[in-house]
């Protein structure tokens, strides 16, 4: 319960008690309390297929009375249809697959595609002119090269979807994620060079089930309320630059206050 009291107050961080200790009972608890202060109305849950029904169940159990919305048979030909039901109806849950999010567009994307490629194309340059390196610097130079294109791709992609009818992220009204097994979304891009200096820490290999994330999570920080919370018992099970992926998602501000 201390946690539930803490992101109460705070507005985000990450449940990271162990297997059993009821991470997704303090979700639902907390993502209704919120509610009722007037902070957020429509939270999304993320979760893994494989349970997604569990949390539906919680949910009706501990809320009898609440409207819970599934997309958990999203799929590329009823998305359009399913977004507009998110749209237009009101609910206090709407759940939805991992592995399904990424299928829901964000507008928002643009502008953090063409800050990403802005900061990877300067940290480009910054290493070209330095002197030395050797092989390590033409690989660094060609993981960032490869980031570039691959954002430059995505970009593409979203800015051709923007001429259409597509309903995206921000018409559905979310205003707070809830991410369980957060874990799985470590390998979110980022050039660790930016902070410290260094040529060979940068993550090449991002995937784009965690760069939608990051994405998400940027937009929902930038309205000012935060709302995103993860549940995780290994937040950071195999090397320290995973504490940075998780505090990019929860915190990305506090890399650039230090």
């Amino acid at each position: 319960w201390e946690w539930l009291w803490q992101m109460i107050y705070e507005g985000r961080g990450i449940n990271a008690h162990g297997v059993g200790g009821g991470k997704p009972l303090a979700a639902i608890m907390l993502s209704q309390a919120r509610k009722q202060l007037g902070v957020h109305k429509r939270p999304l849950f993320a979760v893994p297929a494989k349970v997604i029904q569990n949390w539906s169940k919680e949910m009706a159990y501990l809320f009898p009375s609440s409207k819970i919305l599934s997309l958990e048979n999203l799929n590329k030909n009823n998305a359009n249809k399913m977004f507009q039901q998110i749209a237009m109806n009101e609910f206090d849950f709407a759940l939805i697959s991992s592995d399904r999010l990424k299928m829901i567009p964000l507008r928002a994307s643009e502008q953090f595609l063409m800050e990403d490629i802005k900061a990877f194309e300067s940290r480009l340059r910054n290493l070209n002119n330095k002197n030395g390196g050797g092989r390590n610097k033409k690989k660094t130079e060609r993981q960032i090269q490869e980031s570039i294109e691959k954002k430059k791709e995505q970009l593409r992609s979203l800015q051709d979807m923007k001429k259409t009818n597509s309903i995206f992220f921000e018409d559905m009204g979310f205003d707070a994620i809830f991410v369980d097994e957060a874990h799985n979304y470590k390998n979110v891009a980022l050039d660790w060079g930016t902070y410290t200096g260094e040529q060979s820490v940068t993550t090449q290999n991002f995937s784009d089930r965690a760069n939608d994330l990051d994405y998400k999570t940027r937009y929902l920080h930038s309205q000012g309320k935060h709302g995103v919370f993860f549940l995780t018992a290994t937040p950071t099970p195999n090397n320290p630059i995973e504490i940075y992926a998780m505090l990019k998602y929860i915190n990305p501000e506090i890399w650039t206050s230090i």
